[in-house]
């Protein structure tokens, strides 16, 4: 990997994970040390750690496996969405 991509990368993982759902548009409330999403109790973020948890589904990462999962790959399953008004 060259040192440019590193360096965006590096970049990236300074972003606050809870920020940066909530500015994505999904819908994260406080629960206690935890935040998670709205209407997916299973699914967790930490803080502290910066890192997500979707219990329910086994899948954990940081905010680059957040990206991946909600924006790249749903893009990829469903390209229609990417269209929509």
């Amino acid at each position: 990997m060259t040192e440019k991509k590193m360096s965006l990368i590096d970049r990236c993982k300074q972003i606050d994970i809870v920020d940066f759902a909530r500015n994505n548009g999904m819908a994260v409330v406080n629960k206690g040390r935890d935040y998670r999403l709205e209407d997916h109790d299973s699914f967790v973020f930490d803080r502290r750690k910066q890192r997500f948890y979707w219990n329910s589904q086994n899948i954990s990462g940081d905010i680059i496996e957040l990206a991946k999962l909600f924006f790249i790959d749903k893009a990829i399953q469903d390209p229609k969405q990417q269209f929509k008004a």
